[in-house]
C-alpha cells in the first residue's frame, strides 16, 4: 500500500489514529500542512508524483475526515481555515468535493457550514443540489477548481 500522497489524509483515514493526539497535531500544524496537496496540471491526480504508482485513497484531509465521520477532526481543520473546496481539478478524474461528501452522508448542518465558508459543488455533482434542495435552499455549483477560468461558483437558481 502506497497511500494517497498525503500523510495527514492517510492518518485521518485510519480509525485507530483518530483521537486527541491527532487533534493536537492538526491544531499545531501550519494551515499549509493541512491543505489538500497541490497537483500540477501536467500531472494525473490518480498517480503519485514522481512514479507510476496509483494513489490509494483520497488526498484531501478534509474530505477524508468528513467521509470518516470524524466531527472533531472536521471542526479542527475548519478552525485552522483549510480550503473548503478542492484545490485540484482534472477534466478526466472526479475528485469529490467536501460539500458533496457532507451531503452524501446526510451531514446537512456541516454542509451549511461549508457553504457559509464558500464551499460549492463541482458541476459533476450538481444533481446533489436538486436532491437536497428541501434541506438546503441554495447550494453553489462551480464548474472547476479556483485556479480554472470557470471560478467563482454559480449559485443554483430555485
Amino acid at each position: 500500500r502506497f497511500g494517497s500522497g498525503s500523510w495527514l489524509a492517510d492518518l485521518i483515514g485510519q480509525e485507530a489514529a483518530r483521537g486527541p493526539i491527532l487533534l493536537q497535531i492538526i491544531q499545531s500544524l501550519p494551515k499549509e500542512e493541512l491543505e489538500e496537496i497541490h497537483i500540477p496540471a501536467t500531472h494525473h491526480p490518480s498517480i503519485l508524483p514522481g512514479s507510476t504508482t496509483r494513489r490509494d485513497g483520497d488526498f484531501s484531509p478534509l474530505v477524508v475526515a468528513i467521509r470518516s465521520l470524524w466531527d472533531d477532526g472536521v471542526n479542527a481543520l475548519l478552525e485552522k481555515g483549510v480550503d473548503v473546496n478542492r484545490r485540484n481539478f482534472h477534466p478526466n478524474v472526479y475528485l469529490q468535493s467536501p460539500l458533496c461528501a457532507a451531503l452524501d452522508l446526510g451531514k446537512f448542518e456541516l454542509a451549511q457550514v461549508l457553504i457559509e465558508r464558500g464551499a460549492g459543488l463541482l458541476f459533476e455533482e450538481s444533481n446533489r443540489a436538486e436532491t437536497h434542495k428541501s434541506r438546503i435552499r441554495q447550494i453553489p455549483i462551480r464548474k472547476a477548481a479556483p485556479n480554472s477560468p470557470n471560478w467563482p461558483p454559480m449559485p443554483v437558481r430555485r
